[in-house]
């Protein structure tokens, strides 16, 4: 089993996998790697933080009161997912979302999105995101996605930074993991707050130093800490695959495959929801503006019908 583990080809991902078969670039690197090679570089760069972290805990503290950021730190460099093969090096506007800087004017704002990666631009460059695409239509729009939000991080959104700008039109985008974000969100004192209490708001849109400052102290909290991961990796997997005889079990295909079915969504979650979705049509109505519900199927929906 030893022999088998350090004698082995470093295993590929699937993505790579098929990136060498289409003749396609495909970057290797972590990316802790990618976020180091720009440090060096000069760039200082940060991770892309998503307020779906904060769930549990409740935000972070500041030196005022608990704070729930809704964005990642501002006017900094940062990378997404490589779902494509390589890692998007983007520049979040000044209140940490992927737009270009200085589109938050009053009453200028034709379009607002809020959702989840797919609204954020996971894995695409920041001139190919679903609201740069609409940017080039002549349309003024800001995008507040984050990847990994659901329905209550995204109602906050349209609250903290939609409605202090009255846009006209608000594109809601909904993928089917949204609804189990739902039922980890509601842990939280905070974000709950946006669905029970009328005009709530931690009046984001105006703390932005002091979100950049609790973020970069988390970040740096967090940063080490995730390089010291890597390395036990490197250290401690060779040796728990050993253990199991991993190799062994796999050449003679004793490794069994976990079984994913679909867990129904609770009809609390489901209530919530809609009550999440009325409350968001009627903010949005409040200040003249006209909200669109986008719904985006998974794949497996059309390829095994299981979602």
């Amino acid at each position: 089993e030893t022999y088998l583990e350090f004698s082995r080809e470093e295993e590929k991902l699937p993505g790579e996998i098929i990136a060498k078969q289409m003749g396609v670039p495909y970057d290797t690197r972590t990316n802790m790697d990618v976020l180091e090679d720009l440090r060096d570089s000069g760039v200082e760069a940060y991770p892309n933080v998503l307020p779906a972290s904060f769930a549990v805990s409740n935000g972070l503290t500041s030196d005022k009161d608990r704070i729930y950021p809704l964005g990642t730190i501002s006017n900094s460099t940062t990378i997404l997912s490589k779902e494509s093969g390589f890692y998007p090096i983007i520049e979040t506007d000044e209140h940490g979302f992927n737009n270009p800087k200085g589109l938050y004017n009053k009453n200028k704002i034709d379009i607002i999105l809020t959702g989840d990666s797919f609204t954020e631009g996971y894995s695409v460059h920041s001139n190919e995101t679903i609201s740069a695409v609409l940017r080039q239509l002549d349309f003024n729009v800001i995008s507040v996605g984050k990847g990994g939000s659901g329905s209550l991080i995204e109602l906050a959104a349209l609250k903290e930074y939609a409605e202090p700008l009255k846009a006209k039109i608000v594109l809601w985008l909904y993928w089917v993991n949204d609804l189990v974000d739902l039922e980890r969100e509601m842990k939280s004192s905070i974000l709950k707050k946006y669905l029970n209490e009328d005009d709530y708001s931690q009046n984001l849109i105006s703390r932005q130093e002091e979100i950049d400052g609790v973020l970069i102290d988390y970040v740096q909290s967090k940063w080490e800490k995730e390089k010291e991961r890597e390395r036990e990796k490197l250290l401690i997997i060779p040796v728990i695959k050993i253990t199991k005889l991993y190799n062994l079990r796999m050449r003679i295909n004793l490794v069994s495959k976990p079984k994913h079915k679909p867990t129904p969504t609770p009809i609390s979650i489901l209530s919530i929801f809609r009550d999440i979705l009325q409350k968001s049509n009627q903010m949005v109505l409040g200040w003249g503006g006209k909200m669109y519900f986008v719904y985006l199927p998974s794949f497996e929906r059309y390829s095994t019908g299981n979602e």
